[in-house]
């Protein structure tokens, strides 16, 4: 299966009542798909050298940052779960430092799907992703709350190249 990899930084900011909040910046001019695509998407969450966490979204993942985030804020407020989800655990290391080195790795994926078997196949890749990262380092990434499983033939290939994209452009 082909991606495209794009890679973005991940800069702390404060909202207008002064709580955390994100800009995200694509790496290369002129490669921000990721940003506005509203096809499923992996996406990997990294502070230096540190995988803090993988992802999926089924929406753009600048909506899915800012959902992260908003329920991240919401919940610091109120100490309210919105709908069971308190926001990326992640945050918590992105808001205690002042010059956030954090960045993130986007991968979208030519092949089109329907949609229930477009979820199964990008599950499967970020399980495998997940396992391969824990394999390689020896940790799981370190904010990583849940993977799903799900056996889908050439998911731990896509998983393999898109590891290896990663490391590879450090």
């Amino acid at each position: 299966m082909d991606f495209i990899h794009e890679q973005y930084d991940l800069i702390r900011a404060e909202t207008r009542t002064g709580e955390i909040t994100f800009r995200i910046q694509p790496k290369e001019a002129g490669k921000d798909k990721a940003l506005k695509s509203t096809t499923r998407l992996i996406y990997v969450v990294r502070s230096a050298d540190v995988f803090l966490y993988v992802g999926e979204a089924k929406s753009s993942l600048k909506t899915r940052l800012q959902r992260g985030f908003t329920s991240y804020r919401h919940y610091q407020r109120t100490k309210v779960a919105r709908g069971g989800y308190k926001g990326y655990k992640w945050i918590e290391l992105f808001a205690r430092v002042e010059k956030s080195q954090f960045s993130v790795d986007a991968f979208l994926f030519s092949k089109e799907y329907t949609p229930p078997a477009q979820r199964e196949v990008i599950e499967a890749i970020e399980g495998e992703l997940v396992y391969l990262i824990r394999h390689q380092t020896g940790t799981w990434p370190r904010y990583q709350n849940e993977i799903h499983f799900n056996n889908k033939e050439g998911a731990e290939d896509v998983a393999k190249a898109i590891l290896s994209a990663i490391i590879k452009r450090k």
